[in-house]
Parts: structure tokens; sequence; C-alpha cells
């Protein structure tokens, strides 16, 4: 597991394969830079916890972070996973902005982009039980083991609710995607957020199987744990395979 400065130094080096100029001369906008605490917590829970797929909504720095830990726990113990899955060591990406996705995947090496899967597509406003909130409008089946929530930006959500607009409602983003995956989600399935916490309270409002939530206000993240029993061999395989790497990894790095 790489150190915060070695960390640090690997997300810097990866930046320059990023065309910068060119994004910043056409576009008048500038990539935010990177936070390393947060990333870095990204990184080592993704190490920690052995996750093997992710679901992230909103590219960005995180997209990097998140695929190194998730590539360096592919070359750990890739070839000992044998389970059953849909999609084993693949982190997808899913962006309103197709000029953010390239400036994410810009920074990605060879080897990682091999393993993200990024979609962009059009966040629109809609009800859901009472409450507006947006979806994007194309999300393909995937079965993560831990969901990042930080996107859409509520400017890039489009249409409108009856008089009801999402960019009138200032810092308010209510991305809705996981009340529609909930039911499909396995036990143990995390999910972080950055920031947004009005929508985490939306989300602990509305989710309606047992999970366990958490609130960081240093990192200012929330945390979901989908906290119930497996739903068969297969589900109970794999977070026996998960939980038995977890505490083989966390002592050898004591």
């Amino acid at each position: 597991m790489l150190s915060f400065e070695n960390f640090c130094d690997v997300l810097l080096l990866a930046n320059e394969n990023l065309n910068k100029t060119q994004v910043n001369i056409e576009t008048g906008n500038f990539p935010y830079a990177p936070d390393f605490d947060d990333l870095y917590f990204l990184y080592s829970t993704i190490r920690k916890d052995c996750v093997i797929s992710i679901l992230e909504f909103g590219s960005g720095w995180s997209t990097l972070a998140m695929s190194i830990g998730l590539l360096e726990n592919k070359q750990l113990f890739g070839t000992d996973y044998k389970l059953k899955n849909p999609n084993p060591f693949q982190l997808m990406t899913i962006d309103a902005s197709q000029m953010w996705m390239s400036v994410a995947l810009g920074r990605l090496n060879d080897e990682l982009k091999e393993i993200v899967i990024a979609i962009v597509s059009a966040p629109k406003i809609s009800e859901y039980r009472g409450s507006m909130v947006s979806f994007f409008q194309d999300v393909a089946f995937f079965v993560p083991d831990l969901i990042y929530l930080d996107g859409p930006d509520i400017d890039q959500v489009e249409g409108d609710f009856g008089s009801f607009y999402f960019d009138k409602v200032d810092g308010l983003p209510m991305a809705g995607d996981l009340l529609r995956l909930e039911n499909y989600l396995l036990p143990w399935t995390t999910i972080i957020t950055d920031g947004r916490r009005a929508n985490a309270k939306l989300l602990e409002s509305m989710f309606r199987r047992n999970w366990q939530n958490m609130h960081d206000p240093f990192g200012d993240h929330t945390l979901f744990r989908l906290d119930e029993n497996p739903l068969g061999p297969q589900s109970e395989k794999h977070i026996q395979f998960r939980l038995d790497h977890s505490r083989s990894f966390r002592l050898k790095i004591k």
C-alpha cells in the first residue's frame, strides 16, 4: 500500500499526462486542485476493505485515486478471486460532462484505463416518491462493492418539474440514482458521499433496506454500509473472500 507521500507523488505525476493548456484555453475552465486527504481516504478504503468493484457518480481526481487502489487489489489477489461476478476489478464512472470525463481519463495510464468503464449521460430532474431528484438517463447494470457519490452538480441537471428548477436551489444537489439501484445492491455494499450532506440525508430517509450510516464532519463524508445477511452462497463467498483478504492485508500494514 502506498504511503501518503508516495500516493501524492503518483497523482501529480499522472497529471502530467493531461493537456491542461488545451482544456483551459478552449473552455476557460480549470480542473480543481486535488484534495490529497480526501483522495487518500478513498484509496486506503479500497485497499483495506479489499474492494473488487466500484461505481462512481461524478468523475475527477477520484477516478484516478480509486482506479489505482482497485488495480493494486487486482494485482494482489485478482488471481485468487474465482467467484461469479459480472464486473470484477472494474470501475464504472458516470459523468454529465464529456469534457470533464476526458480530463479525468486523461490522467490515467493505459493499465488503469483497462479497468475503467466511462459513461457520459445527461441527468434530468424527476419526481420520486414525493421528492424532486435527478437521475442519470443511461446507467448500465453494474454490481459494486463501493459507490462514490460526487455528481451530478446542480447546474448539470436538465429539465424542470412544474416551476421547480434544480439550478435555482443553490448548493443542494439531490441525486436519486441510488434509490433506484437500492434493491439490486448486495449486502456489505458501501456508499461514500463527497459532501452533499442534504443529498445524504435524503437517501437516509428514503432507503428501505437496513443501512448503517455515519457522517464524518472532518472529511465531510457520509458513509453508508448495507448491513444485511448474504443473499445466497455466492454472496456469502464474496463477502468472506473480502473479509479474509482484508484481515490479512490490515495485519501486513500494521
